[in-house]
């Protein structure tokens, strides 16, 4: 990514809600030319990379929106269709004008970096659907705004009872399972949420996986999420191996494609 321009602050004290706020920062950069840049060595006795933008679309720095938007009520120009109508430096001036009263700058530079925003739209999200969230009964007991048993819930099934709870002709299990992720499937099969905890190895996998297949079966969609590409991975292959990989549609992945999502 190569920003073009930046936002420098003259008086930093503006931005003493920021977690860090030395003598002179840096805000952010208000204008990339693209999301990655080509590189090449050359073989040459000169510069030893090239660089040159790829073809994408110029974007905002999305954080910076946010801050000013937020913090200042201050909303960035929005992105012309046609950069060749509109030069970039008319865009720069009517950013100028809504900033001069805080004593802020414009710096046109240039640098080069990897910049991630892919958190940002967790918290748009979160931002869009706030009221929904607040009135959740799972949201309001992790915040303890509620009773975690207020919820109507049923009991976890007793582990010697499970062979004669369970029939093999209403069992859809992929994986192997012992007693104890039987209880955890069988509970979540019974409207109930619940957090499993365990180190690596237990079985936690396994069991995401069997609830997953269970749900197939009753025609339902399961929406798997984490923090960790791999965690997704494996319970992928774990479904492939099981010859149920056409049920999955891979949202997060560099095998994605947002033309099949929306689809």
């Amino acid at each position: 990514m190569v920003p073009t321009s930046g936002l420098r602050t003259v008086s930093p004290a503006q931005f003493q809600n920021c977690e860090h706020a030395p003598d002179s920062v840096a805000v952010g950069n208000n204008l990339r030319i693209a999301s990655e840049t080509g590189s090449e060595r050359s073989n040459s006795a000169g510069p030893p990379f090239e660089l040159w933008p790829v073809d994408e679309e110029i974007v905002i720095n999305p954080a910076l929106a946010v801050k000013l938007s937020d913090d200042f009520k201050i909303e960035l120009p929005s992105i012309p269709d046609d950069w060749e109508a509109v030069p970039v430096q008319n865009f720069l001036d009517r950013f100028r004008s809504q900033i001069t009263k805080y004593e802020w700058e414009v710096s046109e530079e240039c640098w080069l970096g990897l910049f991630s925003f892919h958190k940002l739209v967790i918290y748009h999200d979160l931002k869009s659907h706030g009221t929904a969230l607040e009135a959740h009964s799972i949201v309001r007991c992790l915040c303890d705004e509620e009773k975690p048993y207020s919820v109507s819930v049923s009991e976890p099934a007793d582990p010697r009872e499970l062979d004669k709870r369970i029939l093999p002709d209403t069992s859809f299990l992929v994986a192997d399972a012992d007693s104890s992720q039987l209880v955890c499937i069988e509970t979540v099969k019974a409207g109930n949420s619940l957090v499993i905890q365990g180190p690596p190895g237990t079985g936690k996998s396994q069991t995401i996986t069997n609830l997953v297949s269970e749900f197939i079966a009753r025609g339902k969609s399961v929406l798997f999420v984490s923090e960790k590409m791999a965690a997704l991975e494996v319970v992928f292959q774990r479904l492939q191996n099981a010859g149920l990989g056409h049920f999955c549609l891979q949202l997060h992945s560099h095998r994605a494609n947002k033309r099949d999502v929306i689809r």
